[in-house]
């Protein structure tokens, strides 16, 4: 009877002895040499186990001949023994192989925009976004989807509701008297940026949450978050994407909202008008016909001085006829002369300076340009447009140091003087996104630190920036893809956008596109000019980025004059292969 005890107390020992053996074990996972973040480290036939860091870095409490298990999608799953001395375990998890046997791989056929909007009242995995419908199964980023039926309407607002799907997203409702109340903010960086979320609402864009809908108006809800709200809304989606659509928009006529979108989303009709267009023509003046007929630029010269007396009250006058020079003659420096002499006898029309400084671009005078653009902010000293246009200006020149000082000139006159604060995901998105790539391509050079180098935004590779010079000037630009999506952007004395009529308040006259990251993307772009107010023309100026925010980065740069009104013209073709087509 003596040896239960004994027993008892032996077995205690052991046990006791089995548990002192449990160690911590750290290390690191990565792929290629790249730390892997969320992989699953488990230990194997328990429920025991935790992920990896941003870092790749874990911890876990285990014992000797444990196993850990080390898992991750699209990688081979990994299992390593724990040994008596092991505290450090490094794991290289490698791509999974699929081995196939005679498949034949084909191109799945991308759905058209009839057969999506059809596919819509069943599909789940749709929603309807200002630029066409999204699939969820064909998206190259992820995406999360919440039927509206789920919605609870629960709390002040459906933003109540909408946490329990999406538990990461933050509500900051203490935030009165600021007009973007309450702030979401759907993710955090590692900068320790906080952007907040924007909202696609049935073709509306908001830059603050719609709490005016109606829970059980929703129809479905949307959110995207980093590279697939960046890839479709540019940086102006660095914050997130929540995408709405409602099963109705009687709430949008009880408050005089008024919509650009038309439930299909895709703008059939506009596609069909768009078919029938006619490639970009600048359209010369009658008086150019004169020139034609001269045999030698001596005789245009006096054939110049000649009209100047009747049409030399009009700077375009001079921009005309240094665009003959240079298209005629081939003389770039005379067409350089010209621009010249217009500067000096417009020395304060800021709408006629800026058609000139976009002329000297073409031209590649950027010191001209620079110029130009100083004497515009010592007129225009307010606008947002004319800090930011001489900060381009020095950074063309490759005075990046001088660039970014003025940028953030501006920034900190704004944050103190102005009503409409700076801020990189809203208002001065445009400049936000300039300074940052100036930033990312010559940190080193700026001597500015690593953290603020990897704070800088990164974008989708093709960025398209609109520039024009009368801020009178309105317009309807439209892009069409390889798939026949289409959705255009306006700019019109009756926008009803909150974040346009920031940047107007701002004077910008400037738009940006971020164009998605598909690989052999294509698009065709148009525009219907629709006048200035004035006789005179619109100078408008495109710039084609490639490889934006990369050392390999290269641009490409036209001036369209528009003068023909109520007419959709084709500007250029540009596909993601690096290539544009200029018309």
């Amino acid at each position: 009877m003596k040896s239960i005890p004994y027993f008892i107390f032996f077995f205690f020992i052991i046990h006791v002895a089995a548990q002192d053996l449990s160690r911590n074990i750290e290390g690191k996972v990565t792929d290629s040499g790249r730390p892997l973040s969320n992989v699953s480290v488990v230990i194997k036939g328990t429920s025991e186990g935790v992920h990896t860091n941003r870092k790749g870095a874990y911890s876990i409490r285990a014992h000797p001949k444990d196993v850990l298990v080390f898992s991750y999608v699209g990688m081979q799953t990994v299992e390593i023994d724990v040994d008596y001395d092991t505290s450090i375990i490094d794991v290289r998890l490698l791509p999974k192989v699929e081995v196939l046997e005679e498949v034949t791989v084909k191109k799945k056929r991308p759905f058209t925009p009839n057969e999506l909007l059809i596919a819509y009242p069943t599909n789940k995995n749709l929603i309807k976004t200002t630029r066409g419908i999204l699939d969820k199964d064909r998206a190259s980023f992820s995406i999360r989807i919440i039927d509206g039926k789920n919605l609870i309407p629960v709390g002040t607002d459906f933003l109540f509701s909408l946490q329990n799907f999406y538990p990461q997203m933050e509500v900051i409702r203490e935030c009165e008297p600021d007009p973007i109340c309450p702030k979401v903010i759907l993710q955090k960086w590692s900068s320790g940026a906080r952007p907040t979320a924007i909202f696609d609402v049935d073709g509306v864009i908001y830059e603050y949450p719609p709490t005016f809908i109606p829970v059980n108006d929703i129809e479905r809800v949307a959110i995207l978050v980093r590279n697939g709200a960046i890839s479709r809304y540019g940086p102006q989606g660095a914050g997130g994407v929540i995408i709405i659509n409602t099963k109705s928009t009687a709430w949008m006529d009880d408050i005089a909202i008024k919509r650009t979108y038309d439930n299909s989303g895709l703008r059939d009709s506009l596609i069909a008008a768009i078919n029938k267009n006619d490639k970009y023509a600048p359209g010369f003046p009658d008086y150019l016909k004169q020139f034609d007929a001269a045999p030698s630029v001596g005789k245009t010269l006096e054939i110049f001085d000649d009209l100047k007396k009747k049409y030399g009250d009009s700077p375009y006058y001079f921009i005309e006829v240094s665009d003959f020079f240079k298209r005629r003659w081939k003389n770039r420096e005379k067409a350089g002369e010209l621009l010249d002499l217009m500067g000096s006898e417009f020395p304060r029309d800021v709408t006629a300076l800026k058609a000139l400084a976009f002329k000297y671009e073409e031209l590649g005078q950027f010191e001209n340009a620079l110029k130009t653009y100083l004497k515009v902010l010592n007129l225009e000293s307010r606008a947002a447009q004319s800090f930011r246009d001489v900060a381009n200006a020095y950074n063309e020149l490759g005075n990046y140091s001088r660039a970014f000082a003025v940028y953030a000139r501006y920034e900190h006159a704004i944050n103190e003087l102005d009503s409409i604060a700076f801020d990189v995901s809203g208002t001065d998105i445009l400049m936000g996104t300039e300074a940052s790539n100036i930033v990312r391509l010559n940190g080193k050079q700026l001597s500015v630190r690593k953290s603020t180098i990897e704070k800088a935004i990164t974008t989708p590779k093709t960025r398209l920036v609109f520039e024009w010079n009368n801020d009178q000037a309105e317009f309807e630009l439209q892009f069409v893809d390889t798939d026949a999506n289409a959705f255009s952007w306006k700019k019109t004395k009756n926008d009803t956008d909150i974040l346009l009529q920031n940047q107007k308040q701002k004077g910008y006259t400037t738009k940006q596109f971020f164009l998605e990251d598909t690989l052999n993307a294509k698009w065709e772009v148009y525009i219907n000019y629709l006048g200035n107010r004035s006789d005179t023309p619109t100078y408008l100026k495109v710039m084609v980025f490639f490889d934006y925010g990369s050392p390999s980065q290269k641009k490409e740069v036209k001036v369209y004059k528009l003068r023909h009104k109520n007419v959709n013209q084709e500007l250029f073709k540009v596909s993601n292969s690096n290539k544009v087509v200029f018309n």
